[in-house]
């Protein structure tokens, strides 16, 4: 079976769903992939995958540079053979199904999360929904990650039935690679506090930094900013808070893990349109607590009171309240907490049963 991959990126790929392209060549079949080359690329010619570049912006908003993308894809799909596409992310999603309502390939749209543009009722945003609606009519199966995004299908009648959906944690998480350990927290420990994220003001990281200084005001603590600054505004927002050494920051590191273990809690205050957040599985599976929003996406990944904390969205005090409760709990409990965060990712989250899942998926599809 020849089964193509549509992504924005090679990157995302690679780095995300790289046991699930292994998984598909090793039941022997033919793989494809359509993307936006860069450096990861050649990794996937290397594994035994075709790679068939398309350059588009996945950022532009241009009318006509989006009709020309559309051109590209559809004559694109006009010359190669494949017995089921495979659609990543918003733009790949809606652009193949806009030119599948003319080939009426078999097919599978996977939004792992819908972006910021969902966040407000704007024009661009009801755009957007009646494009989805239009382009998954040609679409075989739907792919939602979290139970808010599937009620936000049903209910702005994206789509008219339930059964197009089907319900993955995607992409999970390699969950045997990392010997987890209970660890004893002294009670007087000075904890850390971790923000690691694309730096945006969706991901909440202007209420990290006004919470951060208000508690050291009042508490022995550490903050910590992690990530790609997204714009100039961000980056000196960030040089102020770090000159004042309310909060340290490092650049986007390449191996978070030894800084989510020098953490003791992660925190994501995002009203971003999330999927399923993989900073937050990650935390929890190298044992660190989180507190996060009560946000789309964030709220599937962490229980209230078991495995971190939920605080309302854009409330600087509720978020600030958490952080203080973190501070002043008990370090046992602390530690349970931790233990509980790991065996639920473990059990919620494991790549290898999403793959197969997946897997499964795709083969009942090439049957129809």
């Amino acid at each position: 079976m020849i089964i193509t991959l549509f992504s924005n990126t090679s990157w995302s790929l690679y780095n995300f769903r790289k046991e699930f392209i292994l998984k598909l060549l090793n039941d022997k079949n033919q793989v494809q992939i359509i993307s936006n080359r860069d450096e990861t690329s050649k990794e996937l010619v290397k594994m035994g995958c075709k790679f068939i570049p398309l350059k588009f912006d996945t950022l532009s908003k241009n009318p006509f540079k989006e009709i020309l993308y559309l051109i590209k894809i559809f004559f694109l799909i006009s010359k190669i053979h494949s017995d089921i596409y495979i659609n990543f992310t918003i733009k790949p999603c809606v652009y193949f199904g806009i030119v599948n309502l003319y080939f009426k390939k078999k097919s599978i749209s996977l939004f792992d999360g819908l972006g910021r543009s969902f966040i407000e009722e704007s024009f661009f945003g009801k755009l957007i929904k009646f494009i989805l609606k239009v382009s998954q009519k040609s679409i075989h199966k739907i792919i939602l990650v979290n139970k808010d995004d599937i009620d936000f299908f049903l209910s702005q009648k994206i789509l008219k039935s339930k059964n197009k959906i089907f319900h993955l944690k995607a992409p999970g998480l390699n969950v045997d690679n990392f010997n987890f350990k209970v660890r004893k927290i002294k009670k007087n420990k000075v904890l850390t506090f971790s923000f690691i994220s694309r730096i945006m003001e969706e991901k909440g990281i202007i209420y990290f930094l006004k919470a951060a200084e208000y508690i050291k005001l009042n508490f022995r603590s550490q903050f910590v900013v992690i990530g790609k600054i997204q714009c100039r505004k961000l980056k000196d927002i960030i040089d102020f808070y770090k000159k004042k050494k309310v909060i340290k920051y490092f650049p986007n590191q390449k191996n978070i893990k030894p800084k989510i273990i020098a953490s003791d809690c992660i925190v994501l205050p995002s009203y971003y349109g999330e999927g399923l957040p993989r900073i937050l599985q990650e935390a929890n599976f190298f044992g660190r607590i989180c507190i996060t929003t009560n946000n789309v996406g964030c709220k599937d990944v962490i229980l209230n009171n078991y495995n971190g904390f939920i605080c309302k969205k854009q409330s600087l005090k509720d978020l600030t309240n958490k952080i203080k409760k973190v501070i002043l709990m008990d370090k046992k409990k602390m530690s349970n907490m931790e233990k509980k965060a790991h065996f639920f990712i473990k059990k919620n989250f494991d790549k290898n049963t999403i793959n197969n899942q997946f897997v499964k998926l795709i083969y009942e599809i090439k049957k129809i």
